[in-house]
């Protein structure tokens, strides 16, 4: 017992310590151990140092050589660790921090653990502590989320700048700005209209018209479709001049994600946060990617919203077949002139069997009726050559089961500034029922046209050949005509019995009885 703990002992035990060391040196993880109440810093391994800079940390008090984590509780942790001997986990806490004095601040995300150390007293002489970096992960994870949710948005929401600012919200949020936004773009007079957008508490919405000139040069790099990411507008030369103005609209730090168009700048993805900070690669990818999902899901309502109103007219013109129970389910078309590439909604499944959502002008025209294509393609090119926006026609598309529907097909053609064509979008109408119906329609006709002649035919006979006498009076009784058992039975020819009336055939002493009959006759309008 003696020679253990005599400096035989002591030198195995610094022997087993270093070896300890070496092994913590290789760990993957970041390690520091620190010793005593004040948390004094006995050894960082070479994670450590990488991820915190931490080379001159040993010997000093983690409250000395990590200041830049005060306020986050941090240090209030290990005071409670080191005096309740409980240990602390955490996974993927936020963690705020400077590698030196002067390196900006940066924000990682840590999972880690602090355990309390024991002497062979069982008293707590320090606290180890053990992490990994999972700032990655967690951000590819966090991104994630927020790109199922916006979809899930998109599903949810029908209105456009609702869409939008739903885009913005998730943005925001996702990333901690200030502001987030999204607005329309007029380059000519180099402004952004903005409906409404996200705002952290105690952040002013930019909602209205802005100048862009106003706060800087940057208006070129969006026209040439750059993004632009300013992580100062102090230091940064497209804004120094604008700065004042940038951080009057808590805008110290933006990004701005041009949205184009057939090559134009049409739409502006918009970040701002009041304070200086960077932007990672991450970050301006997930911008991206939730600029360019918004921008296709808000052109596809109000493309929506603008074929629903020209079908209203269709259902109006239409209103015997009752369009309106059936608007929603036409195949709805977006042709992109530049390059032939057209957008189908759901409905070219549910019509027509074709479980595809992009074709090209081409994949259309080739399923119309040979009978039809050319008079079709003719047409529709007629009014893109030209000023007029409307076209419509009626032809006969080819099913994925190889059978032609009867169709009737109506597009508005959307042109640019320069009345350009540019794009094109519609609807499908199906009309084979319609036409079966009109088909069967005429076929009714027909066949009852058929039954009329015939018992007009049959009826003529019997008035001709029936011994009954049957005649044909006006509202006063008088015969207008009868048939001819009249002359037959009683001598009397047609023209002669114009001159009579019923009450002249009738003997006196019926006349009173057949009045109150004609009477009631002629009320209920029975024969």
């Amino acid at each position: 017992m003696s020679k253990a703990s005599g400096p035989q002992g002591r030198e195995m035990a610094s022997v087993e310590i270093a070896r300890q060391y070496r092994l913590f040196e290789q760990a993957p993880g970041f390690i520091v151990i620190m010793n005593g109440p004040q948390h004094v810093v006995e050894f960082v391994n070479d994670a450590h140092r990488e991820l915190f800079g931490s080379r001159d940390w040993v010997g000093k008090t983690m409250r000395e050589a990590f200041p830049s984590i005060a306020g986050q509780g941090f240090f209030e942790i290990l005071d409670r660790v080191y005096a309740s001997g409980e240990t602390f986990r955490v996974t993927a806490a936020e963690v705020r921090y400077r590698r030196g004095p002067a390196a900006p601040e940066q924000t990682r995300f840590l999972s880690f653990i602090y355990a309390p150390l024991y002497n062979e007293h069982k008293a707590v002489t320090g606290v180890f502590c053990q992490g990994v970096d999972v700032t990655e992960t967690y951000i590819a994870e966090k991104h994630d989320k927020a790109l199922a949710e916006l979809g899930q948005r998109v599903l949810d929401t029908q209105d456009p700048d609702d869409l939008a600012y739903a885009a913005a919200e998730i943005l925001g949020r996702t990333l901690g700005v200030s502001r987030a936004g999204y607005g329309t773009i007029d380059t000519r007079r180099e402004t952004i209209t903005i409906e409404r957008d996200y705002n952290m508490p105690g952040i002013k919405s930019l909602a209205g018209v802005l100048q862009f000139r106003d706060y800087g040069s940057y208006i070129e790099d969006l026209k040439n479709g750059v993004t632009v990411a300013i992580a100062d507008a102090d230091k940064d030369p497209r804004t120094t001049a604008g700065a004042d103005a940038l951080k009057a609209i808590s805008a110290h730090a933006f990004v701005n994600m041009p949205v184009t168009e057939q090559g134009g700048f049409v739409a502006l993805l918009y970040l701002n946060h009041a304070d200086a900070r960077e932007w990672s690669d991450d970050e301006i990818s997930l911008i991206r990617e939730v600029a360019q999902r918004t921008r296709t899901a808000v052109e596809r309502r109000r493309a929506e919203i603008a074929l629903r109103a020209e079908q209203a007219e269709l259902r109006e013109a239409e209103e015997r077949y009752r369009l309106a129970a059936r608007a929603t389910n036409d195949a709805i078309w977006d042709w992109r002139l530049a390059d032939g590439h057209v957008i189908w909604n759901e409905a070219l499944h549910d019509l027509f069997g074709y479980a595809l959502t992009e074709t090209s002008a081409e994949w259309w025209l080739e399923h119309i009726h040979p009978d039809d294509r050319q008079r079709v393609d003719a047409a529709i090119h007629a009014v893109i050559d030209s000023s007029e926006t409307g076209w419509s026609a009626e032809y006969r598309f080819r099913r994925a089961d190889d059978k032609y529907a009867s169709v009737f097909d109506r597009g508005h053609v959307l042109r640019d500034e320069n009345g350009q064509a540019v794009r094109m979008i519609g609807a499908i109408l199906d009309l084979t029922e319609r036409r079966r119906a009109e088909d069967r329609l005429r076929e009714l006709n027909a066949d009852l046209e058929r039954q009329v002649a015939e018992r007009t035919l049959a009826r003529g006979r019997t008035w001709q050949l029936t011994p009954d006498l049957l005649g044909v009076l006006d509202a006063e009784g008088r015969f207008e005509a009868s048939n001819p058992a009249w002359q037959s039975v009683l001598g009397w020819s047609e023209e002669e019995m114009r001159a009579f009336s019923w009450r002249d055939l009738v003997h006196p002493d019926d006349v009173r009885s057949s009045e109150a009959a004609w009477a009631e006759a002629a009320e209920k309008g029975l024969p």
